[in-house]
């Protein structure tokens, strides 16, 4: 986000002719060792966060960075930032995660490639991105690739989103998997589990962005769909509260990993509050790690936010949503206080999380012990995790 170039010198051997008879050459000594040449240090292996800078997309450029799990920045990228596109409200993510590579984008069009090794080039270009907000997700194989293209208008019921995979060499391959209007348009696929597209989806909200527009962007839901047909397979974060009762709140929590992601569910029968948080598998298989239960106002059940599930299901952290602690949660419900304010931000691997620790560091945070490896980073309070690399999913 390194290069060198090795001189070798050549040594020449002067003959100088001497008066009369020339001296004999010299013979030369067999070496008593073999000559060897310089190795390459070979790449880290990871796992990395994928760090994005500039979340307010302030000026022109931003950066990727491959951080590891002891802490260091082993690679970063500066690209240029896409323009603005008329109507804009939402921005939507720059960078996927392969299963060996980053890829990331450069300016409208333009998709790179990053690995722990250095930048890897122009990958692929995306002519549509001239004029549309573009998102896209990279197979774990680097094969293939889904993208959205999405053109806002002013009058949101005229807005159009498409989404299609092709192959990522070329536009090979080509399967078109969705066309939506009006509000719908706001869809994008976020990663793929096995030959299946997740996409997340929102609806657009015609400039009411809290901050004003361009809005951060964020999954109401996910859709898990064929990459072959573009038909639904399951819906994730969508569906009807399963305890009954008035709805309430239903809507993704933390981010998507290799086994699913968490769902929180909240649900009000009269005085009763029941806040819920769940993990949701890319097929829809539910399991429920913690509930409480309270009476009284709605929103006074919640216990938990901002949950994220591990790489390999086994556990979710959490912030509390009294004091902001970091809190591990077990499948049985047990929860484990770590004792500190975290801005949580992702799994790194099953046994290191990224989080905030305040606007100059980020930190590598071991769960189980409570360690946390500061990561020193100019405004780090403005940076995002774009997932890990190799990809959990």
């Amino acid at each position: 986000m390194k290069a060198g170039l090795i001189g070798l010198a050549a040594v020449a051997a002067v003959e100088v002719a001497a008066c009369g008879n020339p001296a004999p050459s010299p013979t030369a000594a067999p070496s008593s060792k073999p000559s060897s040449s310089p190795s390459a240090t070979p790449a880290p292996t990871g796992p990395f966060a994928v760090v994005v800078t500039n979340a307010q997309r302030t000026g022109s450029t931003y950066q990727v960075l491959l951080i590891d799990d002891s802490g260091d920045i082993v690679q970063q990228v500066t690209a240029q930032l896409p323009h603005e596109k008329p109507n804009q409200t939402i921005d939507l993510p720059l960078v996927s995660a392969s299963g060996t590579a980053v890829y990331y984008l450069d300016g409208d069009t333009d998709i790179h490639s990053l690995t722990s090794a250095g930048p890897g080039g122009l990958v692929k270009t995306i002519a549509s991105g001239t004029t549309a907000e573009l998102a896209f997700a990279v197979s774990p194989d680097s094969t293939r690739i889904a993208i959205s293209a999405i053109t806002e208008q002013s009058d949101d019921t005229k807005a159009v989103g498409v989404g299609y995979a092709e192959d990522l060499s070329d536009a090979g391959n080509h399967v078109q998997l969705w066309s939506n209007t009006g509000p719908d348009a706001a869809r994008w696929p976020v990663a793929w589990s096995g030959g299946s597209i997740i996409d997340a989806v929102n609806e657009l909200s015609g400039g009411g962005c809290y901050a004003g527009p361009p809005c951060d962007s964020y999954a109401d839901s996910y859709h898990v769909i064929s990459a072959t047909s573009g038909q639904r397979l399951a819906t994730v974060c969508e569906a009807p509260p399963s305890t009954g009762g008035i709805y309430y709140y239903y809507s993704v929590s933390g981010a998507p990993t290799g086994p699913g992601t968490v769902c929180e569910e909240e649900t009000q029968s009269g005085a009763t509050t029941t806040d819920t948080m769940e993990t949701v598998s890319w097929t829809g298989a539910k399991a429920v790690f913690v509930t409480h239960t309270t009476t009284g106002n709605a929103g006074t059940a919640l216990l938990l936010e901002n949950c994220f599930l591990s790489p390999d299901g086994s556990r979710l952290l959490c912030e509390s949503n009294t004091n902001q602690s970091a809190e591990l949660v077990s499948p049985s419900g047990t929860i484990t206080s770590l004792g500190r304010k975290y801005t949580l931000m992702g799994w790194i691997d099953a046994t290191h999380f990224l989080v905030e620790l305040d606007s100059t560091h980020l930190g590598v945070l071991e769960p189980d012990s409570g360690t946390v490896t500061p990561v020193s980073l100019p405004n780090a309070d403005q940076t995002t995790m774009a997932g890990a690399l190799p990809n959990a999913l």
